[in-house]
């Protein structure tokens, strides 16, 4: 199991592009860029994929279940707005390397490993 949760290095461009935004269409399901369970807006039907090094965000729709990562991928910040999410990394790394994790109001998270 990694997390790499790393800094941005010094001197890095102000310029940089803004990161796509995907938001988990709740409950249970599978982490990937092939499985069409993420939505583009914050209220819109989830039927995108991740694309990796967007923000991820989760608690907006649906209830709260268990995200299995099938492979490894990359997140440049992940934010929980509900609790209850346990997020498995199945022996995948997920790195998430400007150091964004937001875990909203009273919030309990699992980081599992199975």
């Amino acid at each position: 199991m990694l997390i790499a949760l790393g800094l941005a290095l010094a001197g890095a461009s102000l310029a940089e592009a803004v990161p796509q935004r995907r938001y988990w269409g709740g409950g249970s399901g599978s982490w990937d860029t092939t499985t069409a369970n993420w939505a583009t807006t914050s209220s819109g039907a989830a039927t995108s994929t991740y694309v990796s090094g967007a923000q991820a965000l989760f608690g907006y729709q649906g209830s709260p279940g268990t995200v299995t990562l099938t492979g490894d991928t990359s997140a440049y910040s992940l934010t929980f707005y509900t609790g209850g999410y346990t997020l498995d990394l199945a022996g995948h790394s997920l790195t998430a390397p400007y150091s964004y994790l937001t875990i909203g109001g009273d919030t309990t998270f699992d980081f599992a490993d199975s």
